[in-house]
């Protein structure tokens, strides 16, 4: 999979950040958790975004960290870890998708 992004996928505290961050190192590339993006970009966690703004509210800070992180990383390989509920966000995972292969 030269160049090619590895995007992991599943549920909440199935292990998709642990296993990213031991992948990426054992590949040899950056590591990208969606959910520090999210707060790295608003100031507030997923949890204190999904309260306060609601799933829509939420979903949308989603898609734009994935916009953000397509953008950034587009040319590069990366292990990515996304949130337990991006398969609900379409748009969020269209932007993913160019990246590379989607690993449930």
């Amino acid at each position: 999979m030269k160049n090619k992004s590895i995007i992991l996928l599943g549920i909440k505290h199935s292990g998709k950040s642990t296993q990213g961050e031991l992948l990426a190192n054992h590949i040899g590339c950056p590591f990208i958790d969606i959910d520090t993006v999210i707060t790295e970009m608003t100031g507030k966690t997923p949890r204190e975004l999904y309260n306060e703004n609601g799933p829509a509210g939420f979903m949308e800070a989603e898609e734009n960290a994935c916009i953000q992180t397509a953008q950034k990383y587009k040319d590069s390989q990366v292990v990515i870890a996304t949130g337990g509920g991006i398969c609900e966000n379409a748009p969020a995972l269209e932007k993913l998708r160019q990246l590379g292969e989607f690993v449930l």
